[in-house]
């Protein structure tokens, strides 16, 4: 692994990249996203791992200015293949991430939704686009969130019906995760909500094609 600490530059560029992005960031640390810290919580950067080439590649055109090198090929031991890159230690990451991180008992850094996140069309859109799927049914989504706790889903289950008026449910998957569900009565509604910043290659995504 990479450990560059190198850091980017707080400038007014800098800045104005990273709050035009905000909502990407928001919504992608919600799906696969990671913020990692050798600093232990001082300063942060942002790693992105995804299956997807082209997702990946858009993610870092977005992020570009704040990197080091291009979106690389990693394949585990098992085979699989996936797309990752990093950028590089920002100062203004590190208000958000200490907003979604927090010490376990073990002093492991484990990831939070924050108590006062805001779910905006595009952060909905590129969570969706990291952890989404349509139900077989073709008339009601998921969002894979196995890795939160009942206590962080419960802060998003109440940011989507204060926000946006949608009553979110909840699915326990086999192995006993939870899983957010919006049914067939909000279905249409959110995925309105979200078209207008739903990347191409994850179109299929509002449809019934589960070949990806």
């Amino acid at each position: 692994m990479n450990k560059n600490l190198r850091g980017i530059t707080l400038n007014h560029e800098n800045w104005l990249i990273f709050k035009e992005n905000l909502d990407v960031l928001i919504g992608t640390m919600l799906g696969d996203a990671s913020f990692q810290t050798y600093s232990n919580g001082k300063t942060w950067r942002l790693r992105y791992l995804q299956k997807n080439e082209e997702y990946i590649k858009h993610l870092y055109e977005i992020w570009k200015p704040f990197t080091g090198t291009p979106p690389k090929l990693n394949k585990d031991k098992s085979g699989n293949e996936r797309w990752y890159f990093n950028t590089l230690t920002f100062q203004g990451f590190t208000e958000l991430a200490n907003k979604f991180y927090h010490k376990n008992s073990k002093g492991l850094w484990i990831k939070r939704v924050p108590i006062d996140i805001e779910l905006t069309p595009k952060a909905l859109a590129y969570w969706y686009m990291d952890d989404g799927s349509k139900k077989s049914n073709c008339i009601s989504n998921y969002l894979c969130t196995d890795a939160f706790t009942k206590i962080d889903l419960d802060i998003l289950r109440d940011k989507f019906y204060k926000t946006w008026g949608i009553k979110v449910n909840y699915h326990r998957t086999e192995k006993h995760n939870l899983r957010l569900y919006i049914p067939k009565k909000h279905s249409e509604k959110f995925e309105n909500i979200i078209q207008p910043y739903i990347f191409n290659c994850f179109k299929y995504k509002l449809h019934c094609d589960n070949s990806r």
